[in-house]
């Protein structure tokens, strides 16, 4: 007997918007596996559209029976309603998904094609931030700093250098500013106090110890301000003010492009009302 083919549950996610939110409803309670395919899919869910099932799990480090049924337990009959709920959103995409993926395939390119690569990637990221980051956001965490005795950031591995770079202009501005080095500077057993801002930076894979600073500060009067990817990013959860950036990878390698595109904006915004 021939096998029916398997159709979308009732109430299944028919937009891009329904489908994050689903996303982020269901996260805490995938299996380890699942989560790495919603991770993908929310922050690169545009892709879906130019790549095949195998292609995105070898993207998100999977099996592609696991983005099977990551794409069943959202309720969608498989990786074929994944796609159409983005193509239906108008996704209009550069070939650079494809560029990119023949370049993985290949194993190899040469220097110029790199650097090519690394331009789209720029490029599409920065298209990106500017049209979908929150404003209201950005102007809540602008206004927080600016109102603030004391900015604390913290940033850790590749986040390192977004986070020097914020304490570094804001110093320029005259803004009291301290960084967490990493030495132990914020693991003290102090309270943040309500006239603080405590500025964390950080991306999946999101540094352990910039979720303990998270933490402890989400406790405390601080107003707590996050850099992070996507609502799926534990740092969002202890946030007062969330501002997400997505960056595109090339062969597994991100640049910050977008994410100094907004720590430059958020910096000079705050300068300018000094």
């Amino acid at each position: 007997m021939a096998q029916r083919r398997a159709t979308a549950a009732p109430g299944a996610p028919e937009t891009v918007e329904d489908l994050r939110a689903r996303i982020v409803e269901l996260e805490p309670d995938l299996p380890r596996k699942l989560r790495d395919c919603a991770s993908f899919v929310m922050r690169s869910g545009e892709e879906i559209v130019f790549l095949t099932a195998a292609q995105v799990a070898e993207a998100a480090q999977v099996q592609p029976s696991a983005l099977i049924r990551f794409c069943q337990s959202i309720g969608l009959s498989g990786y074929t309603d994944l796609q159409r709920i983005f193509r239906s959103a108008g996704s209009r995409r550069p070939d650079y998904p494809s560029r990119v993926q023949s370049l993985q395939d290949s194993g190899s390119g040469s220097t110029g094609h790199l650097l090519g690569d690394f331009v789209g990637a720029a490029h599409h990221s920065v298209d990106r931030l500017h049209a979908s980051l929150d404003h209201e956001a950005l102007e809540a965490a602008v206004e927080a700093i600016v109102g603030a005795r004391h900015v604390y950031i913290a940033g850790y591995r590749r986040s390192f250098a977004v986070a020097s770079y914020l304490t570094y202009v804001l110093g320029q501005f005259g803004k009291r500013v301290e960084m967490d080095t990493g030495a132990g500077a914020m693991e003290a057993p102090r309270a943040f106090s309500g006239d603080e801002v405590v500025l964390i930076i950080s991306f999946e894979p999101y540094a352990e110890e910039a979720i303990k600073v998270a933490t402890r500060a989400s406790g405390t009067a601080a107003t707590v301000i996050v850099l992070t990817d996507t609502a799926l990013s534990p740092l969002r959860r202890t946030a007062d003010i969330c501002l997400e950036v997505v960056e595109t990878e090339v062969g597994g390698f991100r640049s910050f492009s977008a994410t100094f595109c907004l720590a430059s904006a958020l910096a000079v915004a705050v300068g300018g009302r000094l």
